[in-house]
């Protein structure tokens, strides 16, 4: 949300935290459509022989399907939690990492697929975003021309 970054970028600039900005690409793709069925019919000349009616049912999600944002959110949300990221619960959208002191070691702020991963240092928010593009392919955002 527009109010998780703010509190994300505030807090990280006050820590003189490192920021690295990405977005992921083909966001929805890479969210199954779950137990949804989703029917759908090609163009005849995309058939596939005499016997083929052209109906199909997706297997992904897909830009422009209502139910999308909610399957993508579910999926990068279950994927930061197997890396060790904890959402805020009064912020939508807030992540945090602490280690094993417990103590803050870095935020993350995701809206649909654009990101902010803030660390402690420049190397722990290049670790953490790698961590994130080895799930789901992430294009670099030059913050200093944004």
């Amino acid at each position: 949300s527009h109010l998780g970054n703010r509190l994300a970028l505030i807090s990280g600039a006050e820590r003189k935290w490192s920021m690295k900005a990405f977005d992921v690409g083909n966001a929805f793709t890479r969210a199954s459509i779950q137990h949804h069925r989703v029917a759908f019919s090609i163009p005849e000349q995309f058939w596939d022989g005499e016997e083929d009616d052209g109906r199909r049912l997706l297997l992904k999600a897909l830009h422009g399907l209502p139910i999308s944002p909610k399957l993508w959110g579910d999926q990068i949300a279950k994927d930061l939690r197997s890396l060790g990221w904890t959402e805020a619960a009064a912020e939508p959208g807030l992540w945090r990492k602490v280690d094993a002191s417990g103590e803050l070691i870095a935020i993350l702020t995701i809206y649909v697929d654009g990101c902010v991963v803030i660390a402690k240092t420049d190397q722990l928010a290049d670790e953490l975003t790698s961590q994130v593009h080895k799930l789901h392919p992430v294009t670099m955002i030059n913050m200093e021309k944004a």
